[in-house]
């Protein structure tokens, strides 16, 4: 008897979990994240480097958006647009990434920022120690190694624009004051996507 209705209580509550976290992905805002998550993606450096990719999904869970239509997203448009040489470098990245967060615990922020969940420096070393392994699988080069350097850099700057930015998107429709930055980056955002075709 107690078995029973203990078991009804909890499909229930798994009812109501699957169907707040259904809404939570399919919002108006967050499928506005989708499509410029899709469209930042196709983006490269030298059709080599990919940096916008992991760094939105970084910004993503930086602002504690889900990230994992995100990551489908950009992994699909990697696909589609790099081809499996880039996915590879896109994959093994955000394995890194992601398996750093879980080893080492990110910082929160106390305070009411943009930015919750403090992962910037776990992306930079990410990117850096999957460029070092490309680095070391051929011919060693110094160029090699400072482009590393650079990509992770341009990788963490990118990661801290969309942390910043993305949260205009996310808060729509609340009412709160934005700062100048936060607006000068979403229409930068939303301008350079619009031109990019």
């Amino acid at each position: 008897m107690f078995q029973s209705s203990s078991k009804e209580a909890r499909d229930t509550n798994e009812n109501i979990n699957i169907k707040d976290i259904t809404k939570e992905i399919f919002k108006i805002q967050n499928i506005i994240i989708y499509i410029l998550t899709f469209l930042i993606s196709m983006v490269s450096i030298r059709n080599e480097v990919l940096p916008f990719g992991l760094a939105i999904i970084a910004a993503c869970l930086g602002t504690e958006i889900p990230i994992a239509m995100v990551f489908i997203v950009s992994g699909l448009s990697t696909i589609i647009f790099q081809g499996l040489s880039g996915f590879g470098v896109f994959f093994f990245t955000c394995l890194i990434y992601f398996l750093m967060i879980l080893i080492l615990k990110p910082k929160y922020s106390i305070e009411e920022r943009n930015e919750i969940v403090k992962t910037g420096g776990k992306l930079f070393w990410s990117c850096f120690i999957v460029s070092f392994i490309n680095n070391i699988r051929g011919s060693f080069l110094i160029y090699n190694l400072f482009m590393g350097i650079i990509i992770s850099v341009l990788t963490y700057c990118f990661y801290k624009i969309f942390v910043n930015g993305i949260v205009v998107i996310r808060d729509f429709g609340t009412k709160k004051a934005y700062t100048l930055e936060e607006l000068i980056r979403s229409i930068y955002n939303y301008r350079n996507c619009k031109y990019s075709f």
